[in-house]
């Protein structure tokens, strides 16, 4: 019966451990995702700098060219930010799942130190059995 329940919460942390591995990939989805976001406004920064330069343009086309470069510079700094928020939840799913897998292994030691006590309980019961008889054949021979 206690076998049983040990089973089932193993299954269960194997469960959770999937779950846990899954949360981390889509994790790193979101973190692929964000890289990407920053390196294309890095790139529209870039080519925003190189317009300044290129043309001769007005003070209103540089005045909304230079609040444009603003908001891009803002909008990097708010992805790193994200980006750093979804590596810190990254460390924390990790750590989850080490603590998830160190459950797992007690329990599959508590298992496995169960059937080995059982066993050398069947085996002590079984060679007792053995010792009667033994010693039933022994006083009939005597």
């Amino acid at each position: 019966m206690l076998r049983k329940k040990i089973d089932k919460i193993i299954e269960l942390k194997e469960t959770m451990i999937r779950g846990k591995e899954r949360e981390i990939e889509d994790a790193a989805l979101e973190v692929k995702k964000i890289v990407l976001n920053i390196h294309m406004t890095e790139e529209t920064i870039h080519k925003s700098h190189n317009n300044l330069g290129a043309a001769l343009i007005t003070g209103s086309d540089f005045s909304v060219l230079k609040d444009y470069l603003s908001y891009l510079e803002s909008r990097k700094d708010a992805l790193m930010g994200e980006k750093k928020d979804k590596e810190k939840k990254i460390e924390s799913l990790r750590s989850q799942l080490f603590e998830l897998a160190k459950e797992k292994k007690m329990f599959e030691k508590l298992k496995s130190k169960m059937a080995a006590s059982l066993k050398k309980s069947i085996n002590r019961r079984q060679q007792k059995l053995l010792d009667d008889i033994a010693l039933r054949i022994d006083t009939r021979l005597h």
